[in-house]
């Protein structure tokens, strides 16, 4: 749906001016949905791309955004009618290496709608448009990120735990550049993995068991009587390699006392395995900022 509002987009813009009156608000409007889908869809996005030793790497920042006025200057002089989608919300993909040390921008690539074959097509900008546009980087061949100090994330392999937002992801494969004023002086390398196991978000029954052995004590707790629905939530989780938790925050936040969110706790702690992820060296909750579910108590 979304591609096809694009095509409309496009198709709208350049409509003959004897029909602008009509064209306004037909684009006003598709452009308007398009906002509205675009948000609905959003996703994670698919980041840029790095060379390291020779590897090809996906870079999960933005270097170009540590310099304010760079980053608007670079904004304003794109092509308009690039292309964008919910997965590059900027319309750009920029091209990086670490050569001799140093993080070099080696290109800018931007996608553009053909009307008349309705296909996509992707273009390097040229390298006098670079030239112009990064006046005072140029080092050699190449743009030395000199404006850039931080830390950069990079990624190869399997994505093992997808989330539907930026660069939350995790992947198989991951390293962090320590980088000072575009000299590179630290690298850690990590080699992640998931460890299946249950999951709120993905095992279909075990709402249902937590629910079952709640309900089995029933006779503690009035509120199991008297609640149509109790809300909980469960964060702060540490496990160990086996999938176990050992400790974890239960909170009743609707129609719940402490002492069931107590009886919540102990429930969830008596299930193992969990499903878990061994991150940067250790093993973490999927749902990192934890996780809500309600428990519906049927009369």
């Amino acid at each position: 749906m979304i591609q096809d509002m694009k095509k409309m987009y496009h198709l709208l813009y350049h409509l003959p001016n004897r029909l602008h009156a009509c064209r306004t608000r037909l684009f006003m409007t598709t452009a308007f949905l398009l906002a509205i889908a675009m948000h609905a869809n959003a996703t994670a996005q698919e980041g840029n791309i790095i060379i390291i030793d020779g590897e090809r790497w996906t870079l999960l920042n933005e270097p170009i955004y540590a310099d304010t006025a760079l980053f608007h200057r670079m904004k304003a002089a794109l092509p308009a009618d690039r292309s964008w989608t919910t997965a590059n919300w900027d319309g750009y993909t920029s091209y990086w290496s670490i050569r001799q040390g140093s993080l070099m921008l080696d290109s800018i690539c931007v996608t553009f709608y053909n009307e008349e074959t309705e296909q996509f097509r992707q273009a390097t900008l040229d390298e006098s448009w670079m030239k112009r546009l990064f006046k005072g980087y140029t080092r050699g061949k190449g743009f030395k990120a000199a404006q850039f100090s931080g830390k950069l994330r990079v990624t190869r392999g399997e994505c093992i735990h997808y989330v539907h937002d930026g660069y939350e992801s995790s992947f198989e494969y991951e390293t962090f550049l320590t980088v000072k004023e575009g000299k590179v002086t630290e690298r850690k390398d990590y080699h992640n993995r998931l460890i299946e196991g249950c999951s709120f978000g993905k095992s279909k029954d075990l709402i249902a068991s937590l629910k079952e052995k709640l309900l089995l004590q029933a006779e503690k707790y009035p509120e199991l009587n008297e609640a149509k629905r109790i809300l909980f939530n469960i964060k702060n989780v540490k496990l160990d390699a086996t999938g176990t938790i050992t400790d974890c925050t239960v909170k009743a936040l609707k129609n719940g006392s402490d002492d069931i969110a107590k009886e919540m706790k102990r429930i969830i702690m008596d299930i193992h395995p969990w499903e878990t992820l061994y991150l940067y060296d250790e093993y973490v909750f999927p749902e990192r900022g934890g996780y809500t579910f309600p428990i519906v108590i049927n009369k």
